[in-house]
């Protein structure tokens, strides 16, 4: 078993964000959430969440009633910070938990941090959003691929922090644990700013998680690139079941020859990059009746320009009321 945490609070002022990882045993425990409330509020409703999962699993492992009773557990760990700080609207958060344990994968959310699911390097499944556009994609009145960029994308339904409501998290089935199978676990900042295919791309192209995820949230800035771009968070898991090993996953890239191409925001690092900026200079400076001289001048300007990373507003998660840390290891399940 391989994973990769990351977390990144992009062009925020604080990061609501968090995430975690416990074993019990030969079991891991694997969590994420994304708070609501700013800071002092969703912070602290993030950080209580992910510690009363992860001190729960710790203590008594996987069994039949692990989720509802972590998610409880989790609700009761944010009212009472609510309480605490006196604050019953701005303290709430999702929550996306995967156990592996004895041969299977078992997952459970609410709200809309997701997981997917990829066997082979093909999503397989993945979480549905407590969302109103989730809500209009299952009705038909929207397409999936509609809801990233959705006005109404960060309403959420469903979360953990409701005061005299109970937890509703959905669990989905086990996954038995056979082949090459990845997980990817991620808050709304992240996955909205990655398309389904790129995570599929990127997970057949890299050779381990570390690079999968170096690749994705590369991906992310790109593409936020611009915008006052959310907190981004993203646990990525591989399994092999034995039979396979991650030595595998070369033959996969040998076979199909994958070639991930992006840029990363700043880094003028390709000559088709560096003529789209330049273009975009001279345009600018032909309105103040100035020229673009040499490529180095070109490429200062691009940087300087890239500092426009966070501008545009995506809007941040509310209710229908309403530094970068990557961890890297290696471990096996035997």
């Amino acid at each position: 078993m391989y994973y990769t945490m990351f977390t990144d609070q992009g062009c925020r002022e604080y990061n609501e964000d968090n995430y975690g990882m416990e074993i019990h045993g030969e079991s891991r425990c694997f969590v994420l959430a994304d708070g609501l409330g700013g800071h002092g509020g969703g912070d602290v409703a993030s950080e209580a969440a992910v510690t009363a999962v992860c001190k729960i699993f710790r203590s008594e492992g996987y069994t039949d009633t692990f989720f509802e009773k972590a998610c409880q557990t989790a609700q009761e760990a944010i009212l009472a910070e609510q309480e605490k700080a006196n604050n019953y609207n701005g303290m709430k958060t999702t929550l996306v938990i995967l156990v592996l344990a004895d041969g299977f994968a078992y997952y459970a959310h609410v709200g809309d941090s997701r997981l997917y699911f990829l066997n082979e390097g093909h999503i397989k499944e993945r979480t549905y959003d407590h969302s109103v556009p989730q809500m209009l994609a299952l009705s038909k009145e929207i397409k999936e691929k509609e809801i990233r960029h959705h006005p109404d994308r960060s309403k959420l339904l469903r979360v953990l922090g409701v005061k005299d409501d109970s937890p509703k998290c959905d669990v989905s089935k086990p996954i038995k644990l056979r082949g090459n199978l990845s997980f990817l676990l991620c808050s709304d900042g992240f996955w909205e700013l990655v398309e389904d295919k790129d995570i599929e791309t990127t997970n057949r192209a890299a050779a381990d998680t570390e690079e999968w995820m170096d690749t994705l949230s590369a991906m992310v800035r790109t593409n936020g690139e611009g915008v006052d771009m959310d907190n981004y968070s993203a646990i990525a898991v591989w399994v092999e079941d034995g039979d396979t090993t991650i030595e595998n996953r070369e033959d996969i890239r040998k076979k199909e020859a994958f070639k991930v191409e992006f840029e990363e925001p700043g880094i003028p690092n390709s000559v088709k990059r560096k003529n789209k900026k330049k273009l975009k200079l001279e345009k600018k400076k032909n309105k103040k009746n100035k020229k673009i001289k040499d490529e180095n001048d070109t490429e200062t300007l691009v940087e300087e320009d890239s500092e426009t990373l966070c501008e545009r507003s995506l809007g941040t998660d509310t209710l229908e009321e309403d530094e970068t840390v990557i961890e890297t290891n290696d471990s096996s399940l035997e």
